[in-house]
């Protein structure tokens, strides 16, 4: 069977992005955030695994958002880095800025934060080392629920660096890039 040379395909660069995927994806991630603090107050305490709430919670809220957020950042940076148009044009024609959190490019030097970029945001999950959430409370992993943040730490020329996702605004962008 012949190779389909699809390189020079005008309407779809790149490796095919479904925009109906790209969407389901973004309404899980904002389900699991959403929905955390109604399953976190229906678990007997903070330790319950034996619930459905707490079994829920413990083996697939955090696994699902890196899941999803890996997945997202990956589709989108390959699409983006193909396109001819601008991720700024696409998002000014919905009014957003490309703004979705915060990035300390040196995370012992407060003075190097600035804004975190949906593009960089993608650069940034796909080479984090450590992905942390936000919870409601502490001191466990498990306690409380999920606030809409996602703390990614990760390490470029010598300096470890930090970049905070706001979920929400993360998620709009996304929405109106596909």
């Amino acid at each position: 069977m012949p190779e389909i040379d699809m390189r020079n395909n005008p309407w779809n660069p790149g490796i095919p992005i479904d925009s109906v995927t790209v969407a389901h994806d973004l309404y899980i991630l904002l389900a699991i955030f959403a929905s955390s603090s109604e399953l976190s107050q229906r678990r007997n305490d903070e330790n319950d695994e034996g619930t459905v709430y707490g079994y829920s919670l413990r083996n697939f809220e955090l696994p699902e958002v890196g899941r999803i957020l890996v997945s997202l950042a990956a589709s989108c940076r390959n699409e983006w880095d193909y396109r001819s148009n601008s991720i700024e044009d696409q998002l000014s024609n919905c009014g957003k800025s490309t703004r979705v959190g915060t990035l300390l490019t040196d995370k012992d030097n407060p003075s190097s934060a600035k804004d975190l970029k949906i593009r960089e945001s993608w650069s940034k999950i796909i080479h984090c080392h450590t992905m942390n959430f936000h919870r409601s409370k502490g001191p466990s992993i498990f306690s409380g629920h999920l606030e809409p943040f996602v703390h990614l730490y990760g390490e470029y020329q010598g300096h470890e660096w930090k970049a905070t996702i706001e979920i929400y605004e993360w998620c709009e962008v996304m929405h109106c890039l596909t």
